[in-house]
């Protein structure tokens, strides 16, 4: 929050904290990278536009930012393209975390239309690790189920996967916005992991 909420304060502008300043930090996954892309967007709209949004007419500084202008900025094609490029390069650390994603994604669709609440509280390491298994995928043939845990809490401290569940250990995406960029459909997803078993 002090990413963004801080130099905003320093150059005269101030955003409140609900529902503004939570929404940037949703959009952006908490991403350290691309908020600072955001804040860079943002001050290169209100640099160009001031007069659009601010008159000194409306008093001094500190200014609230305008939902408007935080909406531009969240809809353009810079950020969502920012967001799936860090999100991509997250995954491609390390291959077993980009099958496990696929994994999960493909959970997904595959329980889209029957178990939607299994959706919504995720999947537990044995779901995980017997999907892997039964599609052999050979990055993770050697994984057991402890080594499956501390790699998808990793994919959690890096803002890919959330615990919906703090009792249990079950893990979904965490942002439902993730399963474009790792596949539009099943039958996408499965086509990738075939082709990464190949090579």
């Amino acid at each position: 929050m002090r990413l963004i909420s801080k130099p905003l304060a320093y150059l005269g502008f101030q955003v409140d904290r609900y529902p503004h300043l939570e929404t940037i930090l949703a959009s952006t996954n908490y991403y350290p990278g691309i908020l600072q892309f955001f804040g860079y967007s943002l001050v290169e709209t209100m640099t160009s536009q001031y007069g659009t949004y601010y008159r000194a007419a409306d008093g001094n500084p500190p200014f609230t930012l305008q939902k408007e202008q935080l909406g531009s900025i969240m809809n353009s094609a810079d950020l969502n393209n920012s967001i799936k490029e860090k999100f991509r390069l997250s995954l491609e650390l390390d291959k077993r975390y980009f099958m496990i994603a696929r994994c999960i994604a493909s959970l997904y669709f595959q329980n889209e239309g029957t178990a939607g609440q299994s959706n919504l509280l995720g999947y537990s390491i044995k779901d995980i690790k017997e999907f892997a298994d039964e599609l052999g995928i050979l990055c993770l043939e050697n994984e057991d189920a402890r080594s499956y845990e501390n790699l998808l809490e990793e994919m959690v401290d890096m803002g890919i996967l959330v615990k919906p569940n703090i009792e249990g250990s079950r893990y979904r995406l965490r942002r439902f916005s993730f399963l474009n960029i790792i596949g539009n459909d099943d039958e996408t997803i499965l086509e990738d992991i075939v082709r990464e078993n190949e090579e």
